[in-house]
């Protein structure tokens, strides 16, 4: 998945800065920018939806962080992604059935 994001220099100086973020999440074509007085540059921001490998759905919040050069300011912009696979809750992640006589049946249930 890719989103893209439109950068402009509103300022009368050169801008030089550092776009930062952590996997799953990524920046395209590069981190590190400077744009002239009015220059506009758009980037690509993707996510990995295969980062953990364990198709479990879960949610990922993070930050993507604007980081000035010559100025100790940080911007930043919110990042999320919700993961939805065909999972099951189940009740019971393991059922001991103890001792069972032999010719004897013992049942556990499970909420699914």
């Amino acid at each position: 998945q890719e989103q893209p994001v439109t950068m402009r220099n509103v300022s009368e100086v050169i801008l030089r800065f550092t776009i930062q973020m952590n996997p799953p999440f990524d920046v395209e074509p590069k981190p590190d920018w400077e744009l002239e007085p009015n220059e506009a540059a758009t980037i690509r921001v993707s996510f990995d939806p295969d980062y953990r490998g364990d198709c479990q759905s879960h949610e990922v919040r993070d930050k993507l962080l604007v980081c000035y050069d010559d100025n100790p300011h940080v911007d930043s912009i919110d990042l999320g992604a919700e993961l939805s696979f065909p999972n099951l809750d189940l009740s019971h992640s393991f059922i001991d059935f103890g001792s069972v006589l032999n010719d004897t049946t013992k049942r556990e249930y499970v909420t699914v």
